[in-house]
């Protein structure tokens, strides 16, 4: 039987088949749109949200769109649920790849907001923006990269800059008392 319950189109002009198809998958749990003609079935498809699958008539005239697949008729169950669940697994990957080709796209558009020719400080490496600010580095890349600054010092800096420093507080402090701890 079919894992969960789906929208699904029938389009089935003999009243009979159109039924039993009906029943079978409402039985199933999914909610089901009847149509009698391919014209009928076009229109519901082309609507808003229309039904993620869409069981037609191979032979019904005024629909010519093609398929993934068939079931011959009479129908066998266990057929008819092993071709829907090929269906759901089919409308879950193209689900899936959709949602790729967005998350693609996003990331595409974070790549171009960091491409070209960026106006640079040549003295403090402040960077200018599209609105003529000039903005720390990490400023400008965190507003155009979806990322985040931790600050640490590195060897060469720790010996250049901060060294000094302290050897300039250290100079600059009064001398200890030999009494005092």
């Amino acid at each position: 039987e079919v894992d969960g319950p789906m929208r699904i189109l029938i389009a089935e002009d003999e009243p009979t088949s159109r039924l039993l198809l009906e029943k079978t998958l409402t039985g199933w749990g999914h909610e089901i749109v009847v149509c009698t003609d391919g014209a009928q079935a076009w229109e519901v498809l082309q609507q808003p949200s229309p039904p993620t699958l869409a069981i037609l008539d191979w032979m019904m005239p005024g629909l010519d769109a093609g398929a993934n697949d068939y079931v011959t008729k009479p129908f066998r169950r266990r057929e008819l649920a092993a071709r829907i669940g090929v269906g759901e697994r089919v409308v879950e990957l193209q689900h899936q790849l959709a949602q790729r080709v967005v998350e693609l796209e996003d990331a595409l558009s974070n790549v171009k907001a960091l491409q070209g020719l960026l106006p640079i400080c040549s003295y403090c490496k402040k960077i200018r923006d599209d609105g003529n600010y000039w903005k720390q580095v990490e400023g400008y890349i965190e507003d155009h990269a979806n990322v985040s600054f931790s600050h640490g010092i590195c060897p060469d800096s720790y010996t250049t800059i901060v060294e000094p420093q302290l050897a300039e507080l250290e100079a600059q402090m009064p001398p200890k008392d030999k009494d005092s701890p």
